[in-house]
């Protein structure tokens, strides 16, 4: 399948905003960034590959999760139990915070 892309015209201000039935903002992008409205993220219990954050980005897992390898080059709260099963390698600008 393909990718679907849908973007707003190329000004300042225009958003991209999806609905739920009733008419709430779900998903509402900005110029830069988006937020996410009255959803639901379901977390992975066992990831098959590997984790990697970058380092201009945070990021959250909420145990119990089993993960391969973790590359922290940005900032990750771990809540719970985390069970790396083979290396952290934590930049030197990165941070891991782990919760619980």
């Amino acid at each position: 399948m393909a990718n679907i892309v849908v973007k707003p015209a190329d000004a300042v201000g225009n958003a991209l905003i999806l609905k739920d039935e009733s008419g709430g903002a779900v998903l509402t992008t900005a110029d830069s960034g988006s937020t996410l409205a009255n959803t639901t993220l379901t977390n992975q219990t066992t990831f098959t590959t590997d984790l990697t954050i970058a380092s201009d980005a945070n990021a959250v897992v909420v145990g119990p999760v089993t993960i391969p390898n973790v590359t922290v080059n940005g900032n990750l709260n771990a809540i719970q139990a985390l069970d790396v099963t083979g290396t952290i390698n934590i930049d030197t600008g990165g941070s891991l915070n782990i919760l619980g």
